[in-house]
């Protein structure tokens, strides 16, 4: 079941981006070939580290029990999961900007707030929009058992906890609120998916033709390698793993 849920989150444009990007130092689309072979292994769900049958390691950054698929490491909340977060907030809001999309990172509707990651300002019918991102790993830190449906489920999940907390006050500040999971493959969860549909709808709106095709490939490539560097840095934590 669990390479199922691995298959089901690897499909879609921002998941298989990575498959189709062309090595750039100059447009950071590129990976160490370490970093590559670590993410090949957990796309495949192949070990990332060699164990005794039924053993756990231990992880170096919070002592808990490591797995040897690296699941962990995505979930451990000291091994960078606000550097992964940003990192796509960056990616996102660097197509905005080159797209002449009015956004702000980490705004807020009162000064003690920040309530968006990337602020869309004037992006439905006038109101500016709170987007607020978040990496949701569907197999969780040490491969719990898990029906397939759980994938679509937990990023749905997600999306609604983040509404919940701060849709009403954004309401209040006068702006729309929207909250964006993803997974660590790429998948996005229904409402980043309507996101970023239409961010790409907006990017490409004023090309055609092969320029059209090409920039929104470009998005894609950018936001699904992004996403994969900050996935092998995260597992580069089995290298201290004793």
């Amino acid at each position: 079941l669990q390479d199922r849920c691995r298959l089901a989150c690897q499909k879609g444009a921002l998941a298989t981006g990575r498959l189709k990007a062309i090595p750039s130092r100059g447009s950071l689309l590129e990976m160490r070939d370490s970093d590559y072979i670590s993410c090949l292994r957990f796309w495949l769900g192949l070990p990332l580290m060699v164990l005794p049958d039924g053993a756990f390691a231990k992880c170096p950054a919070c002592g808990d029990p490591a797995d040897t698929f690296g699941d962990h490491f995505l979930c451990c909340r000291l091994n960078g999961l606000a550097e992964r977060h940003n990192a796509l907030r960056d990616e996102i809001l660097d197509v905005c900007n080159k797209s002449g999309i009015a956004a702000r990172a980490e705004q807020g509707c009162f000064e003690d707030t920040r309530d968006a990651d990337l602020l869309l300002v004037g992006w439905c019918k006038g109101r500016s929009t709170a987007v607020d991102f978040t990496v949701v790993h569907p197999l969780g830190p040490s491969h719990w058992p898990l029906r397939l449906e759980d994938a679509a489920r937990e990023m749905k999940a997600a999306e609604s906890r983040k509404v919940a907390v701060a849709e009403e006050r954004c309401r209040f500040a006068g702006w729309t609120y929207t909250a964006a999971a993803f997974s660590p493959w790429g998948m996005p969860g229904p409402s980043g998916k309507g996101l970023m549909q239409e961010i790409g709808r907006r990017a490409v709106a004023s090309l055609a033709g092969w320029e059209k095709t090409r920039r929104q490939l470009q998005i894609n490539e950018g936001i699904s390698v992004t996403l994969q560097q900050q996935i092998a840095r995260q597992l580069s934590l089995r290298y201290r793993v004793l």
